[in-house]
């Protein structure tokens, strides 16, 4: 069985290459000569194992995984840790140059593709020099360079936007295995301005409140002129008021340490609040970009102003999705109102359910109110309450609660809330929103016999035992002729041989 098994597996195997242990197996089966296994031991029975195969581009032409096409034996050598260069701790605005050195270092010749930096870096030029004594001669993109040829490549560190701990990488791409070789330029920057805080963050404000907050803006030990600019293209929300001053100003007015005072409110919208305060000194950064009047850049900083202002009234959340519900079914969702008021108290909220935008809205009886009163808040909690909707309501619905506050600057909030009802649609078998519960049939209680009844009942109980007993006995005949028809036919049998 085994033997067969084997026979009818390896028939499938003519002709592919297999190990020897496979192939004498073959043989010993009686297969035919299984093509590329040596019958003799012979070199003449040997194959070249990549004959007729199609292994794609040569070795030396192979594509790289950052594009282009990779030699093995090209390689760009850079020497230990001389791939980052650390500047140390620079002030803001310098520019700081540094000339990564490396080589080519492999059999063959290395090609750089490009030479990429990252933000706030800046590639001066790429060098090459065949001696060490020759000239630096500017290398151009994809040119072979000759195997032990020495490279340079030029970069700057712009630290005019850059604060504390910062790196920047310079990302070379050659057509060696490795492909991709990142240089890295650091440097710890000392800001020329610091502000403390960075920012005046407000908080949640009602429309009429009034809030202020100071920053103080220091330099490095020395004494500048700040300005606010106020021609950026972002207008100033109004019931913001920003104002700058000098603290021990010398005789022409410049200070080394100067306060921002920011207030905001009353009469504030609604809403998100922002804003940007740019402070400029009078001092030059030493490599800044240049100004359309031939100035170089200066120092700066941005003061930053939040706020979220709630108005009066704030009203959360500010829409109800029902989700998906059949006819009959209860669902529920809440919103509240919070009073941000300190004159006035929520005390006497109403709420109905009304069509969306003044529409007709058939289903409104199908909906209920409650109002809730927050503890240790001046809030409520409103509920909207869907009590079912009527057998056969099927499509999309859409109204709003309209919640009467008795504020007198805003005395209606309105919520929207909407929809879909589908008859008919279970889950299996079960309607949705449903789930499904396993009915139990209570036993149902039997009246007291009487003694003629229990007799009765006796009496038909041993009618069902004596029937029982006729039952085996009948089966126990059965049985009786079924082995004496077994007995009568193996006579016969005997008989006949």
């Amino acid at each position: 069985m085994i033997h067969h098994l084997h026979r009818r597996s390896l028939r499938g195997l003519t002709g592919l290459c297999l190990v020897p242990g496979a192939a004498l197996l073959a043989l010993s089966l009686g297969l035919p000569p299984v093509v590329g296994v040596p019958q003799d031991g012979g070199d003449e029975a040997k194959q070249d194992e990549h004959e007729g195969h199609d292994h794609g581009q040569d070795e030396k032409s192979l594509q790289g995984r950052y594009g282009g096409q990779v030699d093995p034996d090209a390689k760009l050598l850079i020497d230990y840790e001389t791939d980052q260069h650390q500047f140390g701790t620079v002030r803001q605005g310098m520019k700081m140059e540094h000339a990564f050195r490396m080589s080519s270092g492999g059999t063959a010749p290395l090609i750089i593709r490009q030479v990429k930096p990252t933000c706030g870096c800046t590639v001066g030029k790429v060098s090459t020099r065949e001696a060490e004594d020759g000239e630096w001669k500017l290398y151009t993109m994809g040119e072979p360079i000759a195997p032990g040829t020495a490279i340079q490549v030029e970069a700057a560190l712009d630290t005019s936007n850059k604060r504390n701990n910062t790196q920047v990488r310079i990302n070379v791409y050659a057509n060696d295995p490795v492909g991709l070789h990142t240089l890295t330029l650091g440097a710890t920057v000392e800001p020329f301005m610091t502000a403390t805080p960075t920012a005046l963050m407000f908080g949640e404000l009602s429309e009429d409140s009034v809030k202020e907050g100071t920053v103080n803006v220091r330099t490095a030990n020395e004494p500048v002129m700040l300005r606010i600019d106020e021609s950026r293209p972002v207008p100033k929300p109004e019931g913001l008021v920003v104002e700058l001053t000098p603290v021990n100003p010398g005789e022409d007015g410049r200070s080394s340490h100067w306060q921002v005072k920011a207030s905001v409110g009353p009469k504030l919208q609604e809403g998100p609040f922002g804003y940007q305060v740019h402070l400029v000194s009078d001092k030059e950064m030493e490599n800044g970009k240049a100004e359309p009047d031939g100035s170089k850049e200066p120092y700066s900083i941005f003061v930053n102003v939040n706020a979220r202002v709630l108005g009066v009234l704030s009203c959360s959340p500010q829409y109800l999705s029902m989700g998906l519900v059949r006819p009959g079914q209860v669902v529920g969702r809440s919103v509240r109102i919070q009073n941000h008021d300190e004159t006035f108290e929520l005390s006497n909220v109403q709420a109905s359910v009304v069509g969306y935008k003044g529409e007709e809205f058939p289903w409104a009886e199908s909906f209920t109110t409650n109002l809730r009163p927050v503890p240790g808040q001046d809030a409520v909690d409103v509920e909207l309450r869907l009590e079912g909707l009527p057998e056969g309501s099927d499509g999309s619905f859409k109204g709003q609660v309209l919640i009467q506050t008795g504020h007198p600057k805003k005395p209606e909030v309105e919520v929207t809330f909407s929809g879909v009802c589908r008859a008919g649609i279970v889950r299996g078998n079960v309607p949705v929103g449903t789930r499904q519960v396993p009915v139990r049939e209570t036993p149902v209680p039997q009246p007291k016999e009487s003694g003629e009844e229990a007799g009765n009942a006796v009496g038909k109980k041993d009618n069902g035992v004596e029937k029982k007993d006729q039952a085996v006995e009948k089966k126990d005949g059965s049985t009786e002729k079924k082995g004496d028809a077994a007995d009568k036919k193996k006579d016969d049998g005997s008989g006949g041989r």
